[in-house]
């Protein structure tokens, strides 16, 4: 039967870019556990999981449009230097930014020059093709 939406299923996963550049890899670390359907990963993973059965390998390709999304341009914010108080930052650095409304989120810094710094709010992985070699460790079916 092997899963279905509704279960919690524990996963391994090494996820790279279409290039053949690794970019993630759960196997050397604590696997990943997730309910398939409930949102908590990218749709393609959730859809590519189901039918798998324990020890089942799966390669996912995901596309940006059912991923991450494109890239915004409207997403790259130049801010004054100065909002960032004493922090140092360098160039290709993530940082955590909190927004007027409290929300957190993580920007690389682009450029930085006397007065201004540039930030890229977009997803790390927005606007790639990507893949996902997924191995299925275990199921915990839905409650009936």
């Amino acid at each position: 039967m092997g899963v279905r939406k509704g279960d919690t299923i524990t996963i391994h996963y090494r996820g790279r870019f279409d290039t053949g550049e690794e970019f993630d890899n759960s196997f050397s670390r604590e696997p990943v556990v997730f309910t398939v359907g409930n949102g908590q990963v990218v749709e393609a993973i959730d859809d590519g999981v189901q039918g798998l059965e324990p020890g089942e390998h799966r390669r996912i390709k995901v596309n940006p449009e059912d991923g991450f999304g494109p890239r915004r341009d409207e997403l790259i914010r130049t801010v004054p230097k100065n909002m960032l108080g004493d922090e140092v930052v360098e160039p290709g650095e993530a940082v955590e930014i909190q927004t007027d409304d409290g929300q957190v989120l993580i920007a690389e810094v682009k450029a930085i020059d006397d007065e201004s710094i540039t930030f890229d709010l977009n997803h790390p992985l927005a606007g790639r093709n990507i893949e996902f070699e997924v191995e299925l460790l275990g199921i915990e079916e839905k409650a009936a």
